[in-house]
């Protein structure tokens, strides 16, 4: 019996091989199975199937027999803890952005202590280009939001040069994708706690992930031992800071005898609600300001101006972000030369309400002395008095 089963047996298996040549041949278990088991098995979704196995006179598939699978794509929701997290091309890679804080994730890969996720959301079309691989990258200098929905909340800030694949567009917003990698412990579990389970029902999809180890648990801290120690950007490198003993860091990341530790503490800056409380410089001309710029810059001027226009800066205006709105107007000196003025959201409204040629007071926070692109200087328009 045995002896006549053999040609049909190979003639299967060489069909199964040959529709699929590139899965490796699984051995086979000497071992049998209770009933109870291959029940809790067959209840599981592989992940991917690759060849049939026969045991006992039964097929099974073997992706069940093999260790566990990799997360499928999307199969674990995260969300970035409030404090945000740099996003980055590899685990301790390039930063390619920052995630914002509860900005939901797609986590699809593990490594260590970095999760691999996917990441998207709509972005002004013209801060992108092609690179002309069939993908699009980010152009505008200074970056780019990263948005829920087209004017919608923003999910993270993109770098300029960070590569993104489009998948739709909506006049001038386009939808995009990225897979990138986040430091795991700035996650958290968004996922809707399980169902409670009925006393008989020992299904595995209804049981919870296991817990990664240290997961749950109060992170690691040193303390900084009595002659103080040196903090620097990476092992062996640029100095940033000296911290005293006594001082207590929390351990994110150990790599042979460095630790990657993160502390906070305060440090002093200049008083700015004492600054916007000073009275504004007066009598100032555009041409002292661009003689004297190490001078000015910060400073709070008063300025008489005639409206021109308001515009919306381009690209190209780099003393700007794309799309920032800012008056065009002639400012005091000789001339009335050029000046530029940007517009916060909460005076927006009241200057889209005035004509051209209306004579103004202004107050403005230098921002540039001089353009890049004109040489007119730019202020942040405060007050319109």
């Amino acid at each position: 019996m045995r002896a006549e089963r053999a040609p049909a047996r190979r003639e299967e298996e060489a069909i199964t091989a040959r529709s699929h040549p590139r899965a490796p041949r699984p051995p086979i278990p000497t071992v049998g199975f209770a009933p109870s088991a291959l029940r809790v098995f067959t209840r599981a979704r592989p992940a991917r199937v690759s060849r049939r196995v026969r045991l006992g006179g039964r097929w099974f598939l073997a992706g069940l027999l093999a260790s566990s699978p990799a997360p499928r794509e999307g199969a674990a929701q995260t969300v970035v803890q409030p404090a945000g997290e740099n996003l980055r091309a590899a685990p301790s890679g390039e930063i390619i952005g920052v995630v914002r804080g509860d900005t939901r994730v797609a986590v699809v890969a593990r490594e260590g202590r970095w999760r691999q996720v996917d990441l998207e959301g709509w972005i002004w079309a013209l801060s992108v280009g092609p690179t002309g691989a069939g993908s699009l990258q980010v152009d505008a200098a200074g970056g780019e939001n990263l948005r829920a929905e087209p004017n919608g909340p923003i999910l993270a800030r993109l770098s300029m040069g960070t590569v993104l694949e489009e998948t739709q567009r909506r006049g001038r917003w386009v939808r995009v994708r990225r897979r990138a990698w986040l430091w795991a412990p700035s996650l958290r579990d968004a996922r809707p706690p399980p169902a409670a389970a009925s006393p008989g029902d020992a299904s595995p999809s209804n049981e919870a992930p296991p817990e990664e180890p240290g997961a749950g648990r109060a992170p690691a801290r040193l303390a900084i031992p009595r002659d103080g120690v040196v903090m620097r950007v990476q092992p062996d490198s640029t100095e940033v800071a000296t911290l005293r003993a006594g001082v207590s860091v929390e351990v994110l990341e150990r790599r042979g005898g460095w630790a990657r530790v993160r502390t906070e503490g305060w440090i002093p800056v200049a008083d700015t609600t004492a600054a916007e409380a000073e009275a504004p410089l007066t009598g100032v001309t555009v041409m002292e300001l661009g003689e004297h710029p190490e001078r000015y810059q910060g400073k709070r001027l008063a300025w008489p101006v005639q409206f021109i226009s308001l515009e919306r800066a381009e690209r190209i205006r780099t003393e700007f972000y794309e799309g920032e709105p800012f008056l065009l107007a002639r400012g005091p000196g000789q001339g009335r030369p050029i000046v530029y003025l940007a517009v916060p959201p909460e005076l927006l409204a009241r200057v889209e309400r005035l004509e051209p040629l209306d004579r103004l007071e202004v107050v403005g926070r230098v921002r540039t002395p001089r353009s890049p692109l004109t040489g007119a200087p730019v202020l942040d328009l405060q007050e319109i008095r």
